[in-house]
């Protein structure tokens, strides 16, 4: 349409002020109305620049057709289905499982710095045994954690399942949580749960 307008007033060389160069000014300066109708798009110009009700009563007017008709759309037949494994994750799970990865970080860091589950696990009114099954999610790929921040993660990813099972490497994360899901909804995975050192 702003094309349309923009050839018209080139053809008509009707307005002694240059046509602006920009979309927006073009349309402000030029656009009157537009009428859609079922098979075209009446646009009226008016071929001076006045921006005032009364310059643009004063200014020339002229109407452009362009035809137009609307596209047709071929109803879709049958269900649609979406795979299990393409179902987002509800936002209450990936909220969960993002503020535990950032819990297990910053656990990590204190460890590093010589503290011991057993304080963490005081200090957060916990139990050790929880603080330590968590502590693995501090090592969570960062694009599992993109995924998740994303809504790409597989919707039967959970902060228990990701802890217990996580791989070592990040390579070997990606490929886990990308498997199809099995019939819990939880991604295949060949490895077991692994213990956590001692601080």
């Amino acid at each position: 349409m702003v094309d349309a307008i923009r050839r018209h007033l080139q053809a008509a060389g009707a307005d002694p002020k240059p046509i602006p160069a920009t979309d927006r000014e073009l349309i402000k300066r030029h656009l009157r109305r537009v009428t859609l109708s079922a098979t075209e798009l009446r646009i009226d110009v008016h071929l001076g620049g006045g921006g005032s009700e009364a310059a643009v009563g004063a200014d020339a007017e002229t109407t452009m057709g362009i035809p137009w008709a609307v596209p047709a759309v071929t109803p879709a037949k049958g269900i649609a289905y979406v795979p299990a494994h393409n179902t987002p994750m509800k936002p209450g799970r990936r909220e969960l499982l993002l503020i535990a990865i950032a819990k297990a970080r910053r656990w990590v860091k204190n460890v590093e710095h010589g503290h011991s589950f057993a304080d963490i696990a005081r200090r957060e009114g916990k139990a050790e045994r929880y603080v330590r099954q968590l502590a693995p999610l501090a090592f969570v790929s960062p694009r599992i954690i993109t995924a998740l921040i994303d809504d790409t993660a597989p919707a039967g990813l959970t902060v228990t399942t990701l802890a217990a099972r996580l791989p070592y490497s990040w390579a070997e994360q990606e490929q886990w949580t990308s498997t199809p899901p099995d019939s819990s909804g939880t991604p295949q995975s060949g490895r077991t749960s692994r213990p956590v050192s001692a601080a």
